[in-house]
């Protein structure tokens, strides 16, 4: 069961917990949508990454000969390139999600804490920083494993031949 403190509810700014409450609704329904197509995206990229294999592994049968099932490839760097764009916008959106969820706990009475509490320079600069860290280590991180799906589909010696000329 759920009581709201007597004092607190007087305090609380219904028609600022009222907007933040359909603001939240509405990036909640983006969320949704944001994360059908990540999911659209990552089963896009099984079957291209399962075509390329396919190819791969039987050489000769169905690519044009000489074409070393680069239809295939291509297909799946496309595919790996929306999978990758899918998880930014939801991650985007995951973000903008909490962000709304923490003001409609506030303005509804249900924090103490504002969701846009003011911060002092050193904690922005701090906080700036540390983000800043954190997209740097996920875009080596990403460039690693997009290496090491080249090297899993392609092949090590195809990978060491042409990985200059793949993004």
């Amino acid at each position: 069961m759920f009581f709201i403190n007597p004092t607190l509810a007087l305090a609380v700014d219904w028609d600022g917990c009222s907007s933040d409450l359909e603001r939240l609704k509405k990036i909640s329904g983006e969320a949704s949508d944001v994360a059908a197509s990540a999911s659209s995206a990552s089963d896009d990229l099984a079957s291209a990454r399962e075509e390329h294999r396919y190819c791969r592994g039987s050489q000769g049968m169905f690519d044009l000969p000489g074409s070393d099932c680069s239809m295939e490839r291509h297909s799946y760097e496309f595919a790996l390139d929306d999978y990758e764009q899918a998880l930014r916008v939801a991650e985007s959106t995951l973000t903008s999600l909490a962000k709304a969820r923490k003001a409609a706990d506030w303005s509804c009475g249900l924090s103490d804490t504002p969701a846009g509490a003011a911060l002092t320079d050193d904690d922005l600069v701090q906080k700036i920083n540390a983000a800043g860290d954190a997209i740097l280590d996920e875009a080596e991180r990403m460039k690693v494993q997009r290496a090491e799906l080249y090297k899993k589909i392609l092949g090590e010696e195809y990978y060491l031949e042409n990985k200059a000329t793949l993004k």
